[in-house]
């Protein structure tokens, strides 16, 4: 088989063309004749080709060998057998992962088939597809690692005070926190993302005072997460791991919570300098990828699992930081594929209608635009906040808008509220933005959020 085309990424085959250069007409040019050998298209990494051809003439919209030149609209030989064409404008061939079309030499004659041709294969990509480096573009801001700085004066204050309170206190007596839940223990089967939440703002917090008691606490839970891995690669509840859908008898899983508990873990690998974080979740990364396109990311019996695909790409961050600790390419191929997988709007004054959605939503192209290089990525966040506060803010003071589970219609003025969870998102994605840029105005929009708050 001769390879006529490979890709990675996400994109869509629309046409190929053949020049041929060697001479089969004649008696003796047996095993010259380029026409026979079947074609074979395999999408999104199938064992198998979904597309198995039954000649390499037929592809061409012809049989029988016939010389005669066509010009069609979609198929066209302007000269004799010499130059075919194939435009797929009618059966365009998506892929969301990658695509390989590979043609057979062959023919029925004892005589060994020897061609000479060139193919050309014609197909649209989003610019993360082949990308001619594999490096990321450095961040104009790096974080500086959990607990490097140390807060005084009122600001220590205020934070020994939440150490003392609720937030410092809540695995006490929170009812998700109790230590039989699947995060922390083996085999359990029960935790999502209340867990994972909590975590990674307690480790935060712990981070800052250096309080011991929140250390402690926080090794507690580490510990039992690291404990969770398998060897497959997967960790945390198996009640997320796998369940089967009614609809088919498929496993779905359900990553949402995992990409919230991987942010907690590298927090804690920049306190402990712990290297089994950075293995369980190297190994996370292989599990996620091993996933089939019709598992993966899905949606399954529970309302719960459809959160991840809207919030598909809230692990790109730590993906891409995951990739600067380790060199592991697998973490940039499973950012590809997150953002291949990231729910689309075809609406340019629209996006999300769910508060928490748009706050994270709103960053993800700017954020991969570290990956693609694509300047419409990079502008993504800035025009989706902009319409986003034209749209919904209105008279809604310091960058918020009316919202609880969902945006409030036709809501604009300043009496107006918004779900708190959004808030936590919005400051998320503006540090994320603000590292990539560099731009000012990412953290006074922090500062408006959170008095705002």
């Amino acid at each position: 088989d001769v390879n006529w085309v490979e890709l990675t990424g996400r994109g869509r085959l629309v046409g190929n063309a053949l020049v041929v250069g060697n001479d089969y007409l004649p008696p003796e040019k047996k095993g010259t004749w380029w026409g026979e050998g079947d074609e074979k298209i395999w999408v999104d990494g199938e064992t198998f080709p979904s597309y198995f051809g039954t000649g390499t003439e037929d592809f061409f919209g012809y049989a029988w060998g016939e010389a005669t030149p066509y010009d069609h609209p979609l198929l066209k030989m302007p000269e004799s057998d010499r130059n075919v064409i194939r435009l797929r404008r009618l059966d365009s061939v998506p892929f969301s992962r990658s695509l390989k079309l590979d043609v057979e030499i062959w023919h029925n004659h004892t005589e060994p088939t020897v061609l000479d041709y060139a193919p050309a294969t014609f197909w649209y990509a989003e610019p993360v597809v082949n990308p001619a480096s594999e490096e990321l573009s450095p961040l104009a801001l790096e974080t500086l690692p959990a607990g490097s700085i140390r807060p005084e004066g009122w600001l220590r204050h205020q934070l020994e005070l939440e150490a003392e309170g609720l937030p410092g206190r809540l695995y006490e007596s929170g009812r998700f926190l109790k230590p039989d839940n699947g995060w922390i223990r083996p085999g359990a089967d029960w935790g999502w993302e209340e867990q994972p939440y909590w975590l990674r703002t307690f480790v935060k917090l712990a981070a800052l005072t250096r309080d011991r008691r929140l250390e402690d606490v926080s090794r507690q839970w580490f510990e039992g997460v690291l404990a969770t891995a398998r060897s497959d690669g997967w960790f945390g509840p198996e009640r997320l791991r796998a369940r089967p859908r009614k609809s088919d008898g498929k496993d779905i899983s359900d990553i949402w919570p995992h990409m919230v508990m991987a942010e907690a873990m590298l927090t804690w690998y920049d306190l402990t300098q712990d290297k089994r974080v950075l293995e369980v979740l190297s190994g996370f990364v292989r599990w996620c990828n091993a996933q089939e396109d019709d598992v993966f990311l899905q949606r399954g019996d529970e309302w719960t699992y459809s959160v991840q695909q809207g919030r598909a790409c809230d692990l790109v961050p730590v993906l891409f930081r995951l990739y600067g600790l380790t060199g592991d390419k697998a973490c940039l191929d499973l950012a590809d594929r997150l953002f291949s997988r990231r729910q689309r709007t075809t609406d340019k004054t629209f996006l999300t209608i769910h508060n928490v959605n748009f706050a994270q939503r709103f960053a993800y192209e700017t954020v991969f635009s570290r990956r693609s290089g694509n300047p419409s990525h990079r502008a993504f966040a800035d025009y989706w906040y902009e319409i986003n506060s034209r749209l919904w803010g209105g008279e809604f003071p310091r960058g918020g808008f009316a919202a609880d589970e969902c945006m409030r219609a036709g809501c604009f003025d300043a009496r107006q509220a918004t779900e708190s969870c959004c808030w936590c998102e919005l400051v998320r994605s503006f540090r994320e933005l603000a590292n990539l840029t560099g731009e000012v105005k990412w953290c006074d929009r922090t500062e408006d959020v959170i008095f705002n708050w």
